[in-house]
């Protein structure tokens, strides 16, 4: 189970992220630099994989909490492409509960952080988990406003 949480949590969200803010986007200078995103996302994705591999990846749980170690070098900047990915494709997204998605994500990678630095990897990915009900109003707010415009 270590390895499939890790697989998304590592390898599949840096790469997603990006790319579905992409996808619905419309055509225009911000895809261009979401296109950049993909690609550093894409490289981040790349490189946690390899390291994960190379390094292993193991869980416990500690003081109520789960506990990754991945040990491997360059965490630091690799987590900052991570969150560049994921985080600023967000903010650059056209759409208001996207943006909201965004500035929330980021909000809570910063409490995950300063509050729960040993847990960060779980902690921050269960704070995302409850953002997710931002996407849901963003699709519910597109339905409401395409159902308005419909034609009789």
């Amino acid at each position: 189970m270590t390895l499939a949480y890790v697989f998304f949590s590592h390898v599949f969200w840096p790469v997603f992220v990006p790319i579905a803010v992409l996808f619905i986007e419309p055509p225009g200078p911000r895809r261009r630099a979401l296109a950049v995103l993909v690609g550093i996302g894409a490289m981040v994705s790349g490189w946690l994989l390899e390291q994960s591999l190379v390094h292993g990846v193991t869980s416990s749980p500690v003081a109520q909490h789960m506990e990754y170690v991945t040990p491997h070098p360059f965490a630091v900047l690799s987590t900052a492409f991570y969150v560049l990915a994921t985080g600023a494709s967000l903010l650059l997204s056209s759409h208001r509960t996207v943006k909201l998605f965004g500035i929330l994500t980021l909000l809570s990678f910063v409490a995950a952080y300063a509050f729960y630095t040993r847990w960060f990897v779980s902690v921050w990915c269960y704070f995302a988990a409850l953002l997710s009900g931002v996407v849901l109003l963003h699709f519910k707010t597109r339905l409401r406003c395409k159902a308005s415009f419909a034609p009789l």
